[in-house]
């Protein structure tokens, strides 16, 4: 059985706070969205069982990576919390816009 994500995006589509939901959901399936709240898109994603996901804030959440964030910090500055990652389009990032403008045809 496949998974069924839907992403929330209070602010705009794919950027900002979002709210995440996964559940497990048969292949072929109709679903009924209804957006009662105030976000500002959905995205909704029927993900195949052969899917490979990675927890990308857990594989930043390790020993290594943590002393070596705390290291580039010194005593300026300390971290509150653990790391937390999402995705962006390349488009929402300027510093990715200006490197691939140095190095392509600044597109995305």
């Amino acid at each position: 059985m496949g998974t069924l994500s839907q992403y929330w995006f209070r602010d705009r589509f794919f950027g900002g706070t979002f709210d995440g939901f996964n559940q497990p959901f048969p292949d072929g399936g109709w679903v009924w969205i209804s957006n009662t709240g105030g976000s500002k898109a959905t995205l909704l994603w029927n993900r195949p069982d052969n899917e490979s996901t990675i927890d990308v804030g857990a594989q930043l959440n390790t020993p290594i990576v943590l002393g070596a964030i705390d290291s580039i910090l010194g005593s300026q500055a300390s971290r509150t919390s653990g790391i937390r990652a999402a995705g962006v389009f390349c488009q929402l990032c300027p510093t990715a816009l200006k490197i691939l403008a140095d190095t392509t045809s600044g597109t995305c």
